[in-house]
């Protein structure tokens, strides 16, 4: 079957999609071997690749993503299962803050159109933010609370 004209520009756009996404994306093969990145993923990489774990090596087998916790549900993706986890990391010595960065990273499972999978995408996204805004409202809740119960 032809792609119809309307059709063939679709990739374009994805790719475009894809390379000009803000979050980390990247591709990997079955094996954990990095194909493709986009360049908010390369510029997490040049940042934080080797402690977090992340970067221009095998997902599986190099030992920094070992250490950093990736290799396993790296491998549950490649067997198909979609995942969303948690990891942390320190923050680099000339970052302006102490605090660690948190981040939640997604693996899912591609699949080519025989429905075999294929590869696995990985999404990482910053919730360091989001995580000191949650942990100072639940302070200051706290803290209205205790102030509610000495009037």
């Amino acid at each position: 079957m032809q792609p119809k004209p309307d059709d063939l520009p679709e990739a374009a756009v994805l790719q475009q999609i894809f390379r000009d996404a803000p979050l980390p994306i990247a591709i990997y093969d079955l094996s954990g071997e990095l194909k493709h990145r986009n360049d908010a993923h390369e510029a997490f990489a040049d940042a934080l690749g080797d402690v977090a774990g992340v970067g221009d090596f095998n997902a599986l087998y190099d030992l920094r993503s070992k250490r950093a916790g990736h290799c396993t549900p790296f491998r549950r993706a490649a067997d198909g299962a979609a995942l969303d986890y948690a990891f942390s990391v320190s923050a680099p010595a000339e970052a302006h803050s102490q605090q660690p960065l948190h981040f939640r990273r997604l693996l899912m499972p591609a699949y080519d159109e025989h429905k075999q999978a294929v590869g696995v995408v990985s999404v990482i996204v910053d919730v360091s933010d989001w995580l000191r805004a949650e942990h100072d409202k639940t302070r200051l809740q706290g803290e209205l609370q205790h102030a509610q119960k000495t009037e």
